[in-house]
């Protein structure tokens, strides 16, 4: 006799293509930001409506976002989640593009709290992203769960044999560990099905993602090479280093001169960068921060001219990490478009660090092995 259970279970499953469709959203989210911003400056911000009426692309975010939630209602397709995540980072977009008016009295779009506010909601998708890119669970009911996601492969006759291998391994491990006997059933009945011979199997055919990374890798590879990268690497992390030292000067400057301080601190009244004795305050901490990030920077690129690669890619990723997440909220809200290209150049350098550190540094080269050289161990 089977055993009933007497309670529902509830507990969340993370989906199979979670962070596939993250990665979209936040691209999409991000991208549409930027375009929008950019589009509304070189038009010089035109009114779409007359009179009285002035239809905001906070609406179009709306209706981008009612369409991808009807779409992910509706169709169990993986192309309706796929659209569905592309159309929410949009509508998400011009949602959020628009929040300086709704957190003034004024209406202020140009409200200098409006871009950190972007930004960190952006960081906030990252994080949520880069939470989720963690290894899944191997409860038997989230295998489960996932193993019938994979199983709509079947039915668009769209299952590789890595996918297939993958499905067995899950419910293999479904079919050994269910304490309930109905999983066990159904986990066995489908590892039979995927052991079938007739079982149609796709050919392999990477995603879009995965040709684009293979494709970036093998144009460093190839066409750039290793000299080539390290050498972008050296001068960009050296130049935004040296550039953001300027700033730690700057504040030096300012602490050891009374005189140079009140001179600092009117222009950036005069100039409409800072509004308040509190805004000053804050724009020196920034100042101290973007001095510590380009003192990082600067060690990073040194390193990587010394051939201690291994020690410079951590440097260098930390400090970017750190001019990306904090110090670049403080600098957006002094500086609303200002910082742009910087913060691209810095998502760049990112990059290559990453590439460079999958392609060129082996598991070998020990963090501290820069030392051991210097001190002859």
């Amino acid at each position: 006799m089977i055993p009933q259970l007497s309670k529902h279970i509830r507990t969340p499953v993370r989906h199979r293509n979670a962070s596939q469709y993250l990665l979209l959203m936040l691209v999409s989210f991000a991208s549409t930001v930027v375009l929008t911003r950019l589009f509304l400056t070189l038009t010089g911000f035109p009114k779409i409506g007359r009179g009285e009426l002035h239809i905001a692309h906070l609406l179009w975010g709306g209706v981008a976002l009612f369409v991808a939630i009807i779409l992910m209602l509706i169709y169990a397709n993986r192309w309706a989640f796929f659209t569905g995540a592309i159309l929410g980072g949009i509508g998400t977009g011009l949602f959020i593009d628009e929040v300086g008016k709704f957190i003034t009295s004024n209406n202020d779009y140009f409200y200098p709290l409006a871009i950190p506010i972007i930004y960190s909601v952006i960081l906030i998708v990252v994080v949520i992203y880069l939470e989720v890119r963690r290894p899944l669970s191997q409860d038997p009911r989230a295998e489960m769960y996932r193993s019938l996601e994979t199983l709509q492969d079947v039915l668009d006759r769209d299952l590789t044999e890595e996918e297939r291998t993958e499905l067995q391994e899950r419910l293999r491990r479904v079919t050994t560990n269910a304490t309930v006997p109905e999983m066990r059933l159904l986990g066995q009945t489908l590892l039979d099905f995927t052991l079938s011979n007739e079982l149609y199997l796709a050919p392999e055919t990477p995603t879009i993602w995965e040709s684009l990374l293979k494709r970036l890798q093998k144009f460093i590879s190839t066409q750039i090479g290793r000299r080539s990268l390290k050498a972008f690497l050296i001068v960009g992390l050296g130049v935004l280093g040296f550039l953001a030292l300027f700033e730690l000067l700057v504040l030096i400057g300012a602490t050891i001169s009374p005189l140079y301080l009140q001179q600092v601190a009117t222009d950036l009244l005069q100039n409409n960068v800072v509004r308040s004795a509190n805004g000053l305050s804050w724009f020196f901490i920034q100042l101290a921060l973007e001095g510590i990030v380009g003192l990082l920077l600067l060690l990073a690129s040194l390193f990587l001219l010394l051939h201690y690669d291994r020690h410079a890619i951590e440097i260098g990723y930390f400090a970017l990490l750190m001019s990306l997440t904090v110090v670049n909220m403080l600098v957006f809200y002094f500086d609303q478009f200002g910082n742009v290209v910087f913060t691209l150049i810095q998502i760049a350098l990112l990059i290559g660090l990453i590439q460079y550190r999958q392609l060129y540094i082996t598991p070998q080269q020990r963090l501290l092995q820069p030392f051991r050289r210097i001190f002859g161990r």
